[in-house]
Parts: structure tokens; C-alpha cells; sequence
């Protein structure tokens, strides 16, 4: 705070922080203002006249102007003592806006950092279901190929047993087909001859039976001669 006197008589109080400085003019003196002074805790101010005269009205005036200004003073003590505290509200304001700010970034990095969290663990799962799911496939797949080709195997080995049963069937029935046949030719013959023919294991033994004479090809013939 700055305070100056000025021949107008006029005391001013100045504010050298505000950006208008001037806070208010003191009237009341009514000669020249030679000297100002501030009390050591800026609660007061005093001002003196250069008044030359030294009657009773000067002095009168002097000490009145130096009693209202007091009171000025005062009331700028106190305006100023109440910006004070203004100012130490805005910046307690400040701070705490300052802080509140704070705390919100706070709160919005741990809400980012648990969306993250919760975002990891659901593709973890997801992962995990996954691998599960192509293992378990996997797993169904060998089996029901195992199981195919078991079934393939039974199959062709069941078939392959039928084709062999059948073809030694088959062979059975050429052999008792052959024998019958050799059996049957034996007859005929035997009995376009007059004699007898006799197969034995499936080997043809023809019989000429006007020779008497018995012909033997691979096994037993008997031959037997016709009746004089």
C-alpha cells in the first residue's frame, strides 16, 4: 500500500498489486497535505497540513483532518484485511479444484487400468475356451477315425473270411462235382464194356474189359474180364 499527499488536499491510498491502484482519496484537509505517515502495523495513516497561520481554526481543521483520516484509514485497513481474505479464498478455491482434478485423472487412470484388467482376463478365457474346444475336436475326430478304420479293418477281414469260405465252398463243390462226373463216366463205360470201372481219389481208372485187362492211371485200377 502506498499513501501520498498532494497540494489538492487530497490524501490518496494506492495499491501497487491491483491492476487500477488507486483505492480511494481522502478529503478533508483544507490546505496543502505536507507530510503522511503509516503506522507500523498499516493499520492507521496520518496526514499534516502545511498550514502557515497557527489560529485555532487551523488547528481545528488539522486535527479534524487528521481524525477522518484515521477513519479512512480504518475502512481501507479493513477493505484491504477483507481482499486479503478473499484472495486466501481463491486460492484455497484453487487448490481444492486443483486437488478434486487430481483425484478425478486418479480415478479415471484406475477405471482405464480395471477396464484393461477385465479386458485381459475375458481374451485369457476366451483363449482358454478356444484351445478346449480345438483340443476336445481334435480328440473326437482321432477317435471317430480310429473307429473307422477298425470298423474298415473288421470289414475287410470279415469280407476276406467270406471270400475265402466261399471259395473253398466252391472248390469243394468242383471237387464232388468232378467225382461224381468221374464216377458217372466210370459207369458208362463200365457198362458199354461189360465191365466194371472203379475211381479211386478223384483219379479216373478206366476199365477195358473185353481184354480182360485192367488200366491203371495215377491210382488203383481193377479190371474185370467179361463172361465167356
Amino acid at each position: 500500500m502506498l499513501v501520498t499527499g498532494s497540494d489538492d488536499c487530497l490524501v490518496r491510498i494506492w495499491d501497487v498489486s491491483l491492476g487500477a491502484p488507486l483505492v480511494a482519496s481522502l478529503a478533508g484537509h483544507a490546505a496543502p497535505i505536507g507530510c503522511v505517515a503509516i503506522s507500523p502495523d498499516d493499520d492507521f495513516i496520518a496526514s499534516g497540513g502545511n498550514a502557515t497561520n497557527t489560529d485555532s481554526r487551523s488547528k481545528t481543521t488539522i486535527t479534524t483532518t487528521y481524525t477522518s483520516t484515521i477513519a479512512a484509514a480504518a475502512t481501507v485497513s479493513a477493505s484491504r484485511s477483507s481482499r486479503r481474505s478473499g484472495i486466501l479464498l481463491l486460492r484455497i478455491r484453487i487448490l481444492l479444484l486443483l486437488l478434486l482434478l487430481v483425484l478425478v485423472v486418479v480415478e479415471v487412470v484406475v477405471l482405464v487400468v480395471l477396464i484393461v484388467v477385465v479386458v485381459v482376463l475375458v481374451v485369457v478365457v476366451v483363449v482358454v475356451v478356444v484351445v478346449v474346444v480345438v483340443v476336445v475336436v481334435v480328440v473326437v475326430v482321432v477317435v471317430v477315425v480310429v473307429v473307422v478304420v477298425v470298423v474298415v479293418v473288421v470289414v475287410a477281414v470279415a469280407a476276406a473270411a467270406a471270400a475265402a469260405a466261399a471259395a473253398a465252398a466252391a472248390a469243394a463243390a468242383v471237387v464232388v462235382v468232378v467225382v461224381v462226373v468221374e464216377v458217372v463216366v466210370v459207369v458208362a463205360a463200365a457198362v458199354a464194356v461189360e465191365g466194371v470201372g472203379v475211381g479211386v481219389g478223384g483219379v479216373l481208372v478206366f476199365v477195358a474189359a473185353a481184354a480182360g485187362m485192367g488200366f491203371r492211371v495215377g491210382g488203383v485200377g481193377v479190371g474185370i474180364s467179361p463172361p465167356l
